[in-house]
Formats: C-alpha cells, sequence, structure tokens
C-alpha cells in the first residue's frame, strides 16, 4: 500500500509541477504578446501622426493624442489596425 500512496503522491508533485510550468509559460508568452501588440502599436500611431502631419491636419493630430476613441478610429481609417 505505501508503494501505491507514494505513486499517488509522486502523480500529484509531477501534476503541480507541470500545471506550474505551464502556467508559468503561458504568463511569459502572454508579456511578450503585449511588448509586441505595443511595438506594433506604436508604430501604428506613428505612422498615423505622421500623416496627419503632413497632410496638415494639426486639429486631428491634437485630438488623436487626447481622445483614444478618435484614435482607434482614424488607425482604422488608414487601415493601420
Amino acid at each position: 500500500m505505501n508503494d501505491i500512496q507514494f505513486d499517488e503522491r509522486t502523480m500529484r508533485d509531477i501534476a503541480s509541477a507541470l500545471y506550474s510550468r505551464e502556467k508559468a509559460g503561458q504568463e511569459r508568452g502572454e508579456k511578450i504578446g503585449q511588448e509586441r501588440g505595443d511595438k506594433t502599436g506604436r508604430q501604428a500611431l506613428s505612422i498615423l501622426l505622421q500623416k496627419l502631419l503632413e497632410e496638415g491636419r494639426k486639429e486631428e493630430f491634437d485630438r488623436v493624442l487626447r481622445d483614444n476613441e478618435y484614435q482607434e478610429k482614424l488607425l482604422r481609417e488608414y487601415h493601420l489596425k
């Protein structure tokens, strides 16, 4: 019976270790995804702001910096998102 208990305990330990490693991997993956998303988002915003300046749309440039909803609208309008 001790062998069975040892096996059950060992299996629980293995399952716990696997869960911990999976969770750590998921967290690393989410962090990498966020960093990539932030970089992509910054690049898109930079391109949008350049286009607005080139087009002489100063008022919209300022609004994009203050209004997130308007920023999203223009990013989609310029096919940057």
